[in-house]
């Protein structure tokens, strides 16, 4: 399964079952570092800027948080593409 979304509401485990995810799948492997795990915390109202904007942040990308929707969106995509397969683009 390439992603799966994980809500629900407050305290009833969601943050545990993404740590102990994150500690059998670590993010190294054999020195290059992979994210297999991105979370993060979306705001009481959420939009597609933000969540673009929330997920790059998270990734570590560098990104403009004025740029347009398709801008920060295509940029995911990207910056996606190249966690799973550390070779694109190359």
């Amino acid at each position: 399964m390439p992603c799966v979304l994980l809500y629900g509401d407050s305290n009833i485990g969601k943050t545990q079952i993404i740590a102990k995810f994150a500690r059998r799948h670590p993010d190294e492997i054999a020195g290059v570092e992979h994210r297999k795990v991105v979370s993060m915390q979306m705001p009481p109202t959420p939009d597609q800027s933000r969540f673009y904007t929330s997920l790059l942040f998270e990734l570590g990308a560098p990104f403009n948080a004025a740029a347009r929707l398709n801008v920060l969106e295509n940029l995911s995509r990207e910056v996606l593409s190249q966690q799973r397969d550390p070779g694109y683009g190359k």
